[in-house]
C-alpha cells in the first residue's frame, strides 16, 4: 500500500510509503522536500473537507492519503509566481503509426493475406484504444481530485470567514457598549477625586497597621539592586505616611483607655470581687505592656497613617493616583483610534456581506 498525496497546482498524483502515516506531518513535509523539491515553507497540507494538517499530529490520525481521497498538497510557490505551472504533456507514439500502416492497409489487394494483415491492424487498434481510454479516466480522476482540492480550500476559507466574522460582530457589540458607557466611566474616574480626599482623611490605628508596615519596611530592604528606582518610589511614599509634627498615639494610650473601660465595666457586674479581679488584672497588664511599649517605642518611628496612604504603599506602584491617570490615558488613545476601528469593521462588514 502507498500513501497518496495530491499536488493540486499541477494534478499530480504523488507516493510514498506507507511508514510515513504513522510519523508526523512535519516528517511528511520534509519526505516532500526530498523527494520533490518542494519547500516546506511552501507547502499546505489539507484534507478532505478543508481542514489543515497540524504539524505537530501524526498523519494517521486524518482520515485521508488514499487513493480515492488523498492528502491534498498546494504548493505556495507556484501560486505566486506569475508564470502558470509547466504540466507535462503526453504523447503516444503509437498513434502515429497507427496511420501509417492504416493507409498502408488500404493500398493492399484483396486476398486472404489482406485479411490477416487488417484483422492483426484491428487487435493493434484496440490495444491502443485502451491505453487512451485509461489515459482520459485517469486525467477525468485528477481533475475530480484537483475540484476536491479546491472544494476543500474553499471550505477552509468560509471555515476562516465565518469565524472571522463572529469575531467581528463580538467586537461590534463590545465596542458599541463601550461607547454607551464612556461618558459614564469618565464621570465616576472624575468622581474618584471626592473618594480619594475622603480616604485621605480616615486615619488607621497604629496597633492595627504597624505589623503590616514592619513587613512592607522588610520587603524594601529585599529589593534587588536593579529595582532601585522602585524602591526609592516606594521609601518616598512609606515616608510620607510617618509625620513627625503629628502628635504619636502608643500602645500605652490605647491600654489607658482599656485599663479605664474596664474599671468602668466592673462596678456594674454583680459579682465585686470579680470587678476587683478584673481591674488588677487590668492593671497588671497595662504596667507589663506599658514598660515593652516603652522599649520598643525608641526604635519605631512617628507614625500617622491615613486609608489613602496606606493603599498606596501596599500597591506600590498601581497607587489610587497612578490607576485614575492609566485609565484617562487608555480612553484617549482608544478615543484616538475610534475613526480607524470604525472605518476598518464597517469596511470588513461589507466585504464578509458582499
Amino acid at each position: 500500500m502507498k500513501l497518496y498525496v495530491f499536488l493540486v497546482n499541477t494534478g499530480t498524483t504523488l507516493t510514498f510509503d506507507t511508514e510515513l502515516a504513522v510519523q508526523t506531518v512535519t516528517d511528511l513535509k520534509h519526505a516532500i522536500h526530498s523527494k520533490y523539491k518542494i519547500a516546506i515553507q511552501h507547502q499546505v497540507l489539507v484534507v478532505n473537507g478543508g481542514e489543515c494538517m497540524a504539524a505537530d499530529r501524526r498523519v494517521c490520525t486524518y482520515s485521508a492519503g488514499t487513493d480515492t481521497n488523498p492528502i491534498f498538497l498546494f504548493n505556495k510557490e507556484m501560486i505566486l509566481c506569475e508564470l502558470p505551472p509547466a504540466i507535462p504533456k503526453t504523447t503516444f507514439s503509437t498513434e502515429n503509426d497507427m496511420e501509417i500502416k492504416v493507409e498502408e492497409s488500404l493500398m493492399m489487394p484483396a486476398v486472404f493475406h489482406t485479411v490477416a494483415s487488417r484483422t492483426q491492424l484491428a487487435v493493434e487498434m484496440y490495444e491502443v484504444a485502451k491505453k487512451l481510454s485509461s489515459f482520459c479516466e485517469s486525467l477525468v480522476h485528477d481533475e475530480h481530485l484537483q475540484h476536491q482540492g479546491w472544494a476543500a480550500i474553499m471550505a477552509n476559507l468560509e471555515d476562516c470567514s465565518n469565524s472571522y466574522q463572529k469575531l467581528l460582530f463580538k467586537f461590534e457589540n463590545i465596542y458599541s457598549n463601550y461607547l454607551q458607557s464612556i461618558e459614564d466611566i469618565k464621570l465616576k474616574l472624575t468622581h474618584l477625586g471626592t473618594a480619594v480626599s475622603v480616604m485621605a482623611k480616615i486615619p488607621l490605628l497604629e496597633c492595627l497597621t504597624r505589623h503590616s508596615y514592619r513587613e512592607c519596611l522588610g520587603r524594601l530592604d529585599s529589593l534587588p539592586e536593579h529595582e532601585g528606582s522602585e524602591k526609592a518610589e516606594v521609601k518616598t511614599s512609606t515616608e510620607l505616611v510617618l509625620s513627625p509634627d503629628m502628635p504619636r498615639t502608643t500602645n500605652k494610650s490605647l491600654l489607658t483607655s482599656f485599663h479605664k473601660s474596664a474599671e468602668h465595666v466592673a462596678p456594674d457586674t454583680t459579682d465585686a470581687e470579680s470587678g476587683k479581679e478584673i481591674r488588677e488584672s487590668c492593671q497588671s497588664t497595662a504596667q507589663q505592656d506599658a514598660t515593652a511599649v516603652d522599649a520598643k517605642d525608641g526604635d519605631l518611628p512617628f507614625f500617622n497613617v491615613s486609608l489613602l496612604d496606606w493603599i498606596n504603599v501596599q500597591d506600590r506602584p498601581n497607587d489610587v493616583e497612578s490607576l485614575v491617570r492609566k485609565c484617562f490615558d487608555s480612553m484617549s488613545r482608544v478615543s484616538n483610534v475610534n475613526l480607524i476601528f470604525l472605518v476598518t469593521f464597517h469596511y470588513l462588514k461589507l466585504y464578509y456581506l458582499y
